[in-house]
């Protein structure tokens, strides 16, 4: 998704949800969990504070042996974003720190060092396409300044610096 290649390629990231089938992952916030499964993997992990955690659990229950289910024939409304609307600077940089704890966590200080990259080069392209946006209009910078904002405070906490405050 860092570069778009999901929008490029939609065949690729978009299953059919018509059928039932395996999946490496299901997003949390829907789940049905058998309990000796649960047994077997433990409870989530803690650890992480929000996002991720449905990743982690769902490598644990691949690792156990488990298979993760796509099921169709049930449904839940989620609203999206409820917990995060009202700090959404804050809950994109929970997001990195959730990705780098899983990458870690799972994979390795290679994998770890390349989704590093990757975030830094998918944030340094967005700030590219907001300042041309910027450019380009003259009415709306609201949006593309916050854009901004919120992708240089992403670098800054990758590097490890303090928060930065774009204005």
């Amino acid at each position: 998704r860092a570069f778009a290649l999901d929008t490029l390629f939609p065949s690729i990231s978009r299953p059919d949800h018509q059928i039932t089938h395996s999946v490496p992952v299901i997003i949390g916030c829907f789940w049905l969990v058998r309990s000796t499964a649960i047994e077997n993997v433990g409870m989530l992990d803690e650890g992480f504070f929000i996002y991720a955690e449905d990743f982690d659990w769902c490598k644990r229950f691949r690792s156990a042996k488990w298979d993760i289910v796509y099921y169709p024939k049930t449904s839940a409304i989620h609203y999206g974003g409820a917990s995060s609307s009202n700090e959404k600077m804050r809950f994109n940089l929970e997001m990195r720190r959730a990705m780098m704890r899983y990458y870690r966590k799972h994979k390795g200080m290679l994998a770890q060092s390349t989704i590093f990259i990757i975030a830094l080069i998918h944030e340094v392209i967005r700030i590219a396409g907001q300042l041309a946006r910027l450019l380009v209009s003259k009415n709306d910078r609201e949006v593309p300044l916050y854009k901004i904002q919120r992708s240089w405070s992403s670098i800054a906490w990758l590097l490890k610096f303090e928060w930065i405050n774009f204005k």
